[in-house]
Protein backbone atom coordinates (compact mmCIF):
# COMPACT_ATOMS: atom_id res chain seq x y z
CA UNK A 1 0.00 0.00 0.00
CA UNK A 2 2.74 2.35 1.11
CA UNK A 3 4.41 1.69 -2.67
CA UNK A 4 0.86 2.39 -4.21
CA UNK A 5 1.07 5.78 -2.78
CA UNK A 6 4.59 6.94 -3.47
CA UNK A 7 3.72 6.22 -7.13
CA UNK A 8 0.52 7.82 -7.04
CA UNK A 9 2.26 10.56 -5.23
CA UNK A 10 5.42 10.78 -8.00
CA UNK A 11 2.41 10.69 -10.70
CA UNK A 12 0.63 13.79 -8.88
CA UNK A 13 3.92 15.51 -9.13
CA UNK A 14 5.22 14.41 -12.38
CA UNK A 15 1.47 15.92 -13.42
CA UNK A 16 1.79 19.37 -11.59
CA UNK A 17 5.57 19.82 -13.18
CA UNK A 18 4.54 19.38 -16.42
CA UNK A 19 1.52 21.42 -16.26
CA UNK A 20 3.69 24.05 -14.47
CA UNK A 21 6.53 23.71 -17.23
CA UNK A 22 3.83 24.36 -19.51
CA UNK A 23 2.56 27.29 -18.29
CA UNK A 24 6.47 28.81 -18.30
CA UNK A 25 6.75 27.71 -21.66
CA UNK A 26 4.15 29.89 -22.72
CA UNK A 27 5.03 33.03 -20.36
CA UNK A 28 8.76 32.38 -22.04
CA UNK A 29 7.21 32.19 -25.81
CA UNK A 30 5.29 35.64 -24.96
CA UNK A 31 7.99 37.40 -23.47
CA UNK A 32 10.39 36.22 -25.69
CA UNK A 33 8.57 37.75 -29.02
CA UNK A 34 7.02 40.86 -27.03
CA UNK A 35 3.45 40.48 -27.79
CA UNK A 36 0.76 38.42 -26.86
CA UNK A 37 -2.93 38.74 -28.02
CA UNK A 38 -1.86 42.64 -28.67
CA UNK A 39 -0.41 43.15 -25.22
CA UNK A 40 3.19 44.03 -24.77
CA UNK A 41 5.13 41.96 -22.59
CA UNK A 42 4.96 44.28 -19.82
CA UNK A 43 1.55 44.23 -19.42
CA UNK A 44 1.29 40.58 -19.64
CA UNK A 45 0.88 39.31 -16.00
CA UNK A 46 -1.94 42.30 -15.83
CA UNK A 47 -3.51 40.45 -18.71
CA UNK A 48 -3.52 36.97 -17.33
CA UNK A 49 -5.34 38.68 -14.21
CA UNK A 50 -8.13 41.20 -15.69
CA UNK A 51 -8.58 40.05 -18.88
CA UNK A 52 -7.18 42.86 -21.23
CA UNK A 53 -5.84 43.38 -23.93
CA UNK A 54 -3.84 46.75 -25.69
CA UNK A 55 -2.10 47.48 -23.04
CA UNK A 56 1.53 50.06 -23.57
CA UNK A 57 4.54 50.77 -21.48
CA UNK A 58 7.30 53.36 -21.03
CA UNK A 59 10.05 54.12 -23.51
CA UNK A 60 13.48 52.44 -22.68
CA UNK A 61 14.92 54.53 -25.06
CA UNK A 62 15.21 58.32 -25.08
CA UNK A 63 12.44 60.29 -24.97
CA UNK A 64 12.89 63.09 -27.68
CA UNK A 65 11.15 66.61 -27.22
CA UNK A 66 7.70 66.51 -27.99
CA UNK A 67 7.20 63.08 -27.06
CA UNK A 68 5.65 61.23 -23.89
CA UNK A 69 7.80 57.91 -24.07
CA UNK A 70 4.16 55.67 -23.92
CA UNK A 71 4.73 52.93 -26.47
CA UNK A 72 2.29 50.52 -28.92
CA UNK A 73 3.72 47.61 -30.54
CA UNK A 74 2.13 46.97 -34.14
CA UNK A 75 2.70 43.65 -35.09
CA UNK A 76 2.97 41.80 -38.69
CA UNK A 77 -0.03 40.93 -39.82
CA UNK A 78 -1.09 37.70 -40.93
CA UNK A 79 -4.58 39.11 -42.75
CA UNK A 80 -4.54 41.41 -45.12
CA UNK A 81 -7.26 43.68 -44.03
CA UNK A 82 -10.15 45.09 -46.68
CA UNK A 83 -10.05 48.77 -46.19
CA UNK A 84 -14.11 48.99 -46.33
CA UNK A 85 -14.78 50.39 -42.73
CA UNK A 86 -16.49 47.37 -41.23
CA UNK A 87 -14.90 44.17 -39.49
CA UNK A 88 -14.36 41.68 -42.48
CA UNK A 89 -15.34 37.58 -42.22
CA UNK A 90 -11.75 35.96 -41.94
CA UNK A 91 -13.13 33.76 -45.06
CA UNK A 92 -13.19 37.00 -46.82
CA UNK A 93 -9.73 38.03 -46.16
CA UNK A 94 -6.56 36.97 -47.94
CA UNK A 95 -3.26 36.28 -46.17
CA UNK A 96 -0.25 38.01 -46.23
CA UNK A 97 3.12 36.82 -47.55
CA UNK A 98 4.06 36.22 -43.37
CA UNK A 99 0.85 34.79 -43.09
CA UNK A 100 0.86 32.41 -45.22
CA UNK A 101 3.62 30.60 -43.94
CA UNK A 102 2.30 30.03 -40.30
CA UNK A 103 1.04 27.35 -39.42
CA UNK A 104 -1.06 28.42 -36.68
CA UNK A 105 -2.84 30.93 -39.01
CA UNK A 106 -6.56 29.38 -39.18
CA UNK A 107 -6.41 30.58 -35.71
CA UNK A 108 -6.62 34.05 -36.59
CA UNK A 109 -10.75 34.81 -35.41
CA UNK A 110 -11.50 38.50 -37.17
CA UNK A 111 -10.31 41.11 -39.85
CA UNK A 112 -8.10 42.62 -36.29
CA UNK A 113 -7.81 39.78 -34.40
CA UNK A 114 -4.04 39.98 -35.22
CA UNK A 115 -3.46 43.31 -34.18
CA UNK A 116 -2.82 45.32 -31.38
CA UNK A 117 -6.14 47.49 -29.25
CA UNK A 118 -5.10 50.47 -28.01
CA UNK A 119 -7.65 52.39 -26.14
CA UNK A 120 -8.53 55.93 -27.45
CA UNK A 121 -9.41 58.10 -24.32
CA UNK A 122 -11.52 61.01 -23.55
CA UNK A 123 -8.99 64.45 -23.62
CA UNK A 124 -10.67 65.80 -20.91
CA UNK A 125 -10.95 62.49 -18.59
CA UNK A 126 -8.28 59.97 -19.45
CA UNK A 127 -10.61 57.62 -17.61
CA UNK A 128 -13.28 57.51 -19.93
CA UNK A 129 -13.05 55.17 -23.01
CA UNK A 130 -14.14 56.16 -26.29
CA UNK A 131 -13.13 53.40 -28.42
CA UNK A 132 -10.05 51.82 -29.62
CA UNK A 133 -7.07 51.87 -32.44
CA UNK A 134 -5.97 48.52 -33.91
CA UNK A 135 -2.58 48.67 -35.72
CA UNK A 136 -0.66 46.03 -37.82
CA UNK A 137 1.27 46.30 -40.70
CA UNK A 138 2.58 44.47 -43.68
CA UNK A 139 5.49 45.21 -46.52
CA UNK A 140 3.03 47.69 -47.74
CA UNK A 141 0.81 49.37 -45.22
CA UNK A 142 0.23 50.49 -41.84
CA UNK A 143 -3.36 49.11 -40.89
CA UNK A 144 -5.66 50.87 -38.44
CA UNK A 145 -9.13 50.34 -37.74
CA UNK A 146 -10.39 53.24 -35.89
CA UNK A 147 -13.46 51.95 -33.15
CA UNK A 148 -14.88 54.82 -32.11
CA UNK A 149 -17.34 54.03 -29.94
CA UNK A 150 -18.61 57.30 -28.36
CA UNK A 151 -19.15 58.90 -31.73
CA UNK A 152 -23.07 57.65 -31.99
CA UNK A 153 -23.96 60.03 -34.85
CA UNK A 154 -22.05 60.33 -38.54
CA UNK A 155 -22.20 63.87 -39.58
CA UNK A 156 -20.61 65.95 -41.95
CA UNK A 157 -16.93 67.71 -40.90
CA UNK A 158 -16.25 64.49 -38.49
CA UNK A 159 -12.76 63.32 -38.50
CA UNK A 160 -9.96 60.86 -36.98
CA UNK A 161 -6.73 61.61 -37.80
CA UNK A 162 -2.61 60.72 -37.04
CA UNK A 163 -0.06 62.76 -36.47
CA UNK A 164 3.78 61.41 -36.89
CA UNK A 165 7.17 62.28 -36.11
CA UNK A 166 9.20 59.64 -38.36
CA UNK A 167 12.75 61.01 -37.45
CA UNK A 168 11.72 60.38 -33.92
CA UNK A 169 13.87 63.48 -33.21
CA UNK A 170 11.25 65.56 -31.52
CA UNK A 171 7.59 67.28 -32.57
CA UNK A 172 6.50 70.20 -33.11
CA UNK A 173 3.90 71.24 -36.06
CA UNK A 174 4.72 72.28 -38.64
CA UNK A 175 8.11 72.89 -38.49
CA UNK A 176 10.04 69.69 -39.97
CA UNK A 177 9.51 67.27 -42.91
CA UNK A 178 9.23 64.59 -41.03
CA UNK A 179 6.32 66.46 -38.82
CA UNK A 180 3.20 65.45 -40.48
CA UNK A 181 -0.50 64.89 -40.22
CA UNK A 182 -2.87 62.44 -42.01
CA UNK A 183 -6.39 63.36 -41.95
CA UNK A 184 -10.01 61.28 -42.75
CA UNK A 185 -12.73 63.65 -42.86
CA UNK A 186 -16.32 62.19 -43.02
CA UNK A 187 -17.93 64.85 -46.09
CA UNK A 188 -21.30 63.68 -45.98
CA UNK A 189 -23.78 60.95 -45.05
CA UNK A 190 -26.23 60.17 -47.60
CA UNK A 191 -29.06 57.69 -46.41
CA UNK A 192 -26.34 55.79 -44.39
CA UNK A 193 -23.75 55.74 -46.94
CA UNK A 194 -20.72 57.94 -45.79
CA UNK A 195 -18.49 59.72 -47.92
CA UNK A 196 -15.10 60.45 -46.84
CA UNK A 197 -11.75 62.39 -47.78
CA UNK A 198 -8.08 62.17 -47.15
CA UNK A 199 -5.87 64.90 -46.92
CA UNK A 200 -2.60 66.35 -44.90
CA UNK A 201 -2.32 69.77 -43.67
CA UNK A 202 1.67 68.80 -43.31
CA UNK A 203 2.46 67.50 -46.43
CA UNK A 204 2.58 63.79 -45.91
CA UNK A 205 4.42 62.14 -48.35
CA UNK A 206 2.34 60.33 -50.83
CA UNK A 207 -0.88 61.59 -49.27
CA UNK A 208 -3.03 60.37 -52.85
CA UNK A 209 -2.05 57.15 -51.57
CA UNK A 210 -3.59 56.71 -48.47
CA UNK A 211 -6.92 54.59 -48.28
CA UNK A 212 -9.30 55.07 -46.02
CA UNK A 213 -13.35 54.10 -45.48
CA UNK A 214 -15.33 55.04 -42.80
CA UNK A 215 -19.06 53.69 -42.07
CA UNK A 216 -21.46 53.57 -38.88
CA UNK A 217 -22.75 50.70 -37.51
CA UNK A 218 -21.92 48.08 -34.86
CA UNK A 219 -18.98 46.78 -33.31
CA UNK A 220 -17.28 43.66 -31.42
CA UNK A 221 -16.74 46.57 -29.17
CA UNK A 222 -19.88 48.02 -29.02
CA UNK A 223 -23.66 46.72 -29.40
CA UNK A 224 -24.47 50.57 -30.47
CA UNK A 225 -24.19 52.14 -34.06
CA UNK A 226 -21.50 54.35 -34.25
CA UNK A 227 -18.69 55.37 -36.69
CA UNK A 228 -15.72 53.40 -37.91
CA UNK A 229 -12.49 54.39 -39.89
CA UNK A 230 -10.26 52.01 -41.84
CA UNK A 231 -6.86 52.81 -43.21
CA UNK A 232 -4.28 51.91 -45.04
CA UNK A 233 -1.15 54.13 -44.82
CA UNK A 234 1.95 53.76 -47.19
CA UNK A 235 4.87 52.41 -45.23
CA UNK A 236 7.36 54.36 -47.63
CA UNK A 237 5.01 57.69 -45.92
CA UNK A 238 6.79 56.39 -42.82
CA UNK A 239 9.77 55.49 -44.31
CA UNK A 240 10.58 58.86 -46.56
CA UNK A 241 12.39 60.81 -43.76
CA UNK A 242 13.40 57.78 -41.44
CA UNK A 243 14.56 57.30 -37.67
CA UNK A 244 18.24 56.49 -38.82
CA UNK A 245 18.58 55.41 -34.99
CA UNK A 246 16.04 52.78 -34.54
CA UNK A 247 14.08 52.34 -38.23
CA UNK A 248 11.03 50.79 -36.33
CA UNK A 249 10.13 53.17 -34.21
CA UNK A 250 8.56 56.74 -35.26
CA UNK A 251 6.43 58.94 -32.89
CA UNK A 252 2.59 58.62 -33.80
CA UNK A 253 -0.79 60.14 -32.52
CA UNK A 254 -3.95 58.49 -33.31
CA UNK A 255 -7.84 60.08 -32.20
CA UNK A 256 -11.07 60.32 -33.30
CA UNK A 257 -13.28 63.30 -32.53
CA UNK A 258 -17.02 62.36 -31.73
CA UNK A 259 -20.43 64.15 -32.58
CA UNK A 260 -20.12 66.70 -30.38
CA UNK A 261 -16.23 67.77 -30.74
CA UNK A 262 -14.94 65.59 -28.12
CA UNK A 263 -11.41 64.30 -28.74
CA UNK A 264 -10.43 60.36 -27.99
CA UNK A 265 -6.60 60.13 -28.93
CA UNK A 266 -4.14 57.54 -27.69
CA UNK A 267 -1.96 59.03 -24.96
CA UNK A 268 -2.31 61.51 -22.64
CA UNK A 269 -2.78 65.65 -23.29
CA UNK A 270 -1.33 67.49 -23.71
CA UNK A 271 -2.46 66.97 -27.28
CA UNK A 272 1.26 68.36 -29.45
CA UNK A 273 2.76 65.39 -27.88
CA UNK A 274 3.56 62.18 -29.29
CA UNK A 275 3.43 58.44 -28.13
CA UNK A 276 5.75 55.92 -30.08
CA UNK A 277 4.57 53.40 -32.56
CA UNK A 278 7.54 50.41 -32.63
CA UNK A 279 6.58 47.81 -35.69
CA UNK A 280 7.55 44.37 -34.21
CA UNK A 281 9.28 42.10 -35.93
CA UNK A 282 7.23 39.34 -34.64
CA UNK A 283 3.49 38.35 -35.04
CA UNK A 284 0.84 37.67 -32.45
CA UNK A 285 1.71 34.23 -31.30
CA UNK A 286 -0.51 31.06 -30.91
CA UNK A 287 -1.45 32.25 -27.13
CA UNK A 288 -4.51 33.12 -25.61
CA UNK A 289 -5.64 34.25 -22.00
CA UNK A 290 -6.95 30.64 -21.85
CA UNK A 291 -3.97 28.66 -22.64
CA UNK A 292 -2.16 30.36 -20.47
CA UNK A 293 -4.84 30.22 -17.20
CA UNK A 294 -5.69 27.08 -18.34
CA UNK A 295 -2.21 25.68 -17.80
CA UNK A 296 -2.33 27.85 -14.52
CA UNK A 297 -5.06 26.24 -13.15
CA UNK A 298 -4.56 22.42 -14.20
CA UNK A 299 -1.19 23.30 -11.96
CA UNK A 300 -3.25 24.46 -9.19
CA UNK A 301 -5.57 21.96 -9.46
CA UNK A 302 -3.14 19.30 -9.07
CA UNK A 303 -1.00 20.77 -6.59
CA UNK A 304 -4.11 21.23 -4.30
CA UNK A 305 -5.04 17.18 -4.92
CA UNK A 306 -1.35 16.26 -3.92
CA UNK A 307 -1.88 18.39 -0.48
CA UNK A 308 -5.30 17.23 0.39
CA UNK A 309 -3.95 13.12 -0.46
CA UNK A 310 -0.67 13.86 1.64
CA UNK A 311 -2.94 15.19 4.57
CA UNK A 312 -4.68 11.90 4.03
CA UNK A 313 -2.26 9.06 3.30
CA UNK A 314 1.30 10.06 4.30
Amino acid sequence: MKIFHQHRKMICRTILIVALLNLAALTFLSIRTGIVDGITKWALLERIFQGTRGKSFDSQVKVAYGHTGLVAEAPPAILEPQIDGEWTPPDQLKFTKLGEQLEWKYQVKDEWDDAIRIPLTYQKDPKVVGGYAYLKYDEKYLYCMIDLTAARDARKDMTAAFVFDTRHDGYSYGTSEDNFDIIIKIEDNYFGKIYSSVFSMQNAPFIKEVVAAATFGKSPNSSENHVKYEVGIPVKTLTKYPNTVEPNRVGFRVFGIDTYANIYAYGPVPSNTLSDLLLTSTPIPDLSYKSLTGALAIGAAFYAFHKKRSRRFF
